[in-house]
């Protein structure tokens, strides 16, 4: 490498980028700054002002790649309790690491995370987290990470499996969350990750009365651990009011069928009594009709016997009739046989 730009200062140490493209860490000796062109071979380091021609040839050929490893694309936040922010690039490189508490300060500060890739910036994170006793073998542990990009999320998801598994760390929860950049800069003006912001509002679903300021600086462990009690406590909650509804859903059916029942027997009651009734009514008439012939036929009867009373003394009487014409004829007679024996 003859010569190549310095694009990072880190204590002691300096990033440059060669006229390849490629990134080197080395120690900086001659105590340059960021825009200064290191040359390797001959040992010295000559100053911009010195060597301004020279720079914008290197900066022309590989300026564009300098600016866009510096600018920030995507943002990552883990959170355990310690809670950390890293600004990565579009080579998803951390180029910016932020302690976001106190106890994220711990876990950080001495890291040398800048300038790693994203998976092994989380695996140094999670290492000290365990070796500071954030995470702990013999406990139930939670991790929550956040980012603007799913892609960031599955390197530190892998970042996360590696230092746990380095640590021999087995029962570890990890959540992640995609969250916009909006998200995010609502949550730095709170004070707070958004990834915890994300996890105390799906507190306050099933908890209504939760708010913000009482769990900013609770463990996502803890968080999680209430979110899963409420659920609990819903669940338990919605199979009394269940059994309720069922009970007094089993109640009413019964008193239906028991009214459907009543129905149905007074139903029947009234169909036997009208029944009864008809039937009634039936043996009436035939009864009625029964005494209605007897009648008429008694009154013939007497018609009857009134015709042939009438008749035998209408018989009679030409009976009579005729017997007294025959004693009248016989009178006569004898009258003129007198007559002509006088």
């Amino acid at each position: 490498m003859k010569k190549a730009l310095v694009v990072e200062i880190n204590d002691n140490n300096m990033i440059v980028l060669d006229n390849k493209g490629r990134f080197k860490k080395i120690k900086n000796k001659l105590n340059l700054k960021v825009g200064d062109e290191y040359e390797r071979n001959e040992g010295l380091a000559m100053k911009k002002g010195i060597v301004f021609a020279m720079t914008c040839v290197l900066l022309a050929g590989v300026g564009g790649y300098g600016y866009s490893y510096a600018a920030p694309k995507d943002y990552l936040t883990l959170d355990i309790n310690p809670s950390v922010k890293l600004t990565t690039n579009r080579y998803d490189k951390v180029i910016k690491a932020e302690a976001l508490n106190s106890d994220g300060e711990t876990i950080s500060k001495e890291l040398k995370i800048k300038n790693k890739n994203v998976k092994e910036a989380i695996k140094l994170l999670v290492e000290s987290a365990v070796d500071n006793g954030y995470i702990a073998k013999d406990d139930e542990n939670a991790v929550m990470l956040a980012s603007t990009s799913d892609e960031i999320l599955d390197e530190a998801e892998n970042g996360v499996d590696e230092g746990l598994k380095e640590e021999e760390i087995e029962n570890t929860e990890i959540i992640k969350e995609n969250i916009n950049k909006e998200r995010f800069d609502e949550a730095e003006r709170l004070g707070i990750s958004p990834g915890k912001v994300n996890l105390i509002q799906k507190l306050q679903a099933v908890l209504p009365e939760a708010n913000l300021d009482d769990y900013a600086n609770s463990s996502v462990k803890d968080i999680m651990k209430k979110i899963k009690e409420q659920r609990v406590e819903a669940k338990e909650e919605s199979k009394i009011e269940n059994s309720k509804t069922e009970t007094e859903e089993n109640q009413n059916l019964e008193e239906t069928k028991e009214s459907i029942n009543s129905n149905d027997k007074g139903n029947t009651n009234k169909e036997n009594q009208k029944n009864n009734e008809n039937s009634s009514n039936k043996d009436n008439n035939v009864n009625l009709e029964k005494n209605e012939e007897k009648t008429n036929n008694a009154a013939n009867k007497d018609n009857i016997k009134e015709n042939n009373e009438k008749t035998n003394n209408s018989n009679k009487s030409e009976v009579n009739k005729t017997e007294n014409n025959k004693e009248n004829l016989n009178k006569t007679e004898n009258k003129n046989s007198s007559k002509n024996n006088n």
